[in-house]
């Protein structure tokens, strides 16, 4: 089978996902640290306090100091309700020293309690003198019912942190056109094309060695907003929610050959 890929980069910015209200109560720690709960694998290794000499906006922020060589968590005493496509975008302001490492990420929970994800959408950070600005979306396939917003770490270190929001985001699956077909066909004598428009995924079939390719999927958070097939052409739009970009394809097959041509 002879398979051309012509990559032609069409990628334009998006609206932001993030469309809500910030829902992290005193998430500047301008009211010490109501709201919030501290835990480190070896407690003792763990002290926190509010600064009122550093801060990134506002008076203050939160001072964390860590001793220990293992892991460590702050959470605020938020648990949220999620929907399939659901999407939270987290965000926060950290300033950190010494050889520990800290990550904004959030536990993801399903219907019977258990975990799906310790850390989902993890960023990771490490010994930097300035205020750095951590971004992070999480996007449910569909398998997650809670999710708990979380800044861990692992290691010893010393740690700010301000300004931690956590906002709602746009529904992905509210993007897809009503009445998209859950698969559509490119076929000519010697291959079978399949778009899966809800994994945003492409299948070969070549007939004549009854040989079939696969496309994994990207990620979780891409979902196709639309699709159609005109005569041998199928073009598709998507929306990527983690980088917040919205582009398009297209698929060419021959009408006679096992060829095809992509274009992205």
């Amino acid at each position: 089978m002879k398979t051309i890929f012509l990559l032609l980069v069409m990628l334009c910015s998006s609206a932001s996902v993030a469309a809500g209200e910030d829902l992290v109560p005193n998430g500047g720690f301008e009211f010490g640290t109501n709201g919030w709960r501290v835990w480190a694998r070896s407690p003792s290794t763990i002290q926190a306090a509010v600064d009122e000499k550093t801060a990134h906006a506002g008076s203050r922020a939160l001072h964390l100091e860590h001793s220990g060589e293992q892991d460590w968590s702050l959470e605020p005493l938020l648990r949220l309700d999620m929907h399939p496509g659901d999407v939270v975008e987290l965000q926060c302001w950290v300033k950190l020293q010494g050889k520990g490492t800290v990550t904004l990420c959030a536990s993801t929970w399903d219907s019977l309690g258990k975990v799906v994800a310790w850390s989902a959408g993890e960023r990771t950070t490490e010994n930097s003198p300035g205020w750095q600005h951590l971004v992070m979306r999480v996007v449910n396939p569909g398998n997650v019912r809670a999710l708990q917003p979380r800044l861990i770490g692992f290691g010893p270190v010393e740690v700010w942190v301000d300004d931690y929001t956590a906002v709602r985001g746009t529904n992905i699956l509210s993007m897809r056109r009503p009445g998209l077909p859950s698969t559509l066909l490119l076929t000519n004598p010697a291959l079978v094309v399949t778009f899966d428009t809800t994994a945003a995924t492409l299948s070969v079939h070549e007939l004549r060695s009854d040989r079939l390719w696969t496309q994994q999927p990207f990620s979780e958070g891409y979902v196709v907003k639309d699709a159609v097939v005109t005569n041998d052409r199928l073009e598709a739009r998507l929306f990527d929610a983690s980088s917040l970009m919205d582009f398009q394809f297209t698929v060419q097959i021959d009408s006679a050959k096992p060829e095809l041509l992509v274009e992205l």
